[in-house]
Formats: structure tokens, C-alpha cells, sequence
């Protein structure tokens, strides 16, 4: 076999396993996260988050970032009260796409529903609590 026909092998070879790892996450673990995209979530009932408890009502979701911690911060919308503002730390979750709808992971426990998950429409990761 010549040099410039075992080269092109090598060549192809590389590509084909580059398109493959990529396309399975494998090659790119330094993919940046994108968390900017806000979230709204109506709860009928009391939740906990983190050590707070969100009351009944609409709430905005923001991720906010202090050097290398991270929150989400929700914001209550009610008209008829006054703005809570409710910051909760959470951890950054890749997912590796952008979320098609945003979801919400509630366990009940002893009778109280705990969010220990969301997940916001646009945004390439999740926020675990």
C-alpha cells in the first residue's frame, strides 16, 4: 500500500471517529452551558426548594451566578401582593441539548413536595437542588 494511500486511510479514520464521538457528547466535554433563558411555574400548593418554601402563586425562574456559585431566584408574579424575590443555591446539570418545554422533578416527602429539579425551556442544562 503507498504512503499517500495509507495516509488518506488514517485521514478518513480520524473523521469518521471525530463525527461519532460527537455525535454521542463524547469529544466535547468543555461544551459551554447556557442557562439565560427564564422559566414560569404556577403552584397550587406550598413546595419546598432548597431550605425555603415557595407559596402558592406564578413565579419567574432566573439563574444568577456569584463567582462560582450558582441560584435561581424566583420571583413571585402575583398582582395582588407584594414581590417576593426567593434566591435558592442549586448545581448545574448538563443536558447536551437545549430543553424542548420546561419540567419540574417534585418528590413528595412526609407529605411536602420538594422540587429537586428543573428544567427551563432553552436553557442546555438543569438546575438540581
Amino acid at each position: 500500500m503507498r504512503k499517500t494511500t495509507r495516509f488518506w486511510l488514517a485521514v478518513s479514520a480520524a473523521v469518521m471517529l471525530l463525527c461519532l464521538f460527537s455525535a454521542f457528547g463524547i469529544a466535547d466535554d468543555s461544551q459551554e452551558m447556557d442557562v439565560s433563558k427564564q422559566g414560569k411555574w404556577t403552584f397550587s400548593t406550598d413546595h419546598k426548594v432548597g431550605d425555603q418554601t415557595l407559596k402558592p402563586g406564578d413565579y419567574e425562574v432566573n439563574h444568577r451566578a456569584r463567582g462560582s456559585d450558582h441560584f435561581i431566584h424566583f420571583t413571585s408574579v402575583d398582582k395582588s401582593s407584594a414581590e417576593v424575590v426567593v434566591p435558592v443555591q442549586c448545581k448545574l446539570e448538563p443536558s447536551g441539548r437545549k430543553m424542548k418545554e420546561s419540567r419540574a422533578l417534585i418528590v413528595t416527602e412526609a407529605g411536602v413536595k420538594r422540587i429537586v429539579n428543573l428544567k427551563v425551556r432553552g436553557n442546555n442544562a438543569a438546575f438540581v437542588f
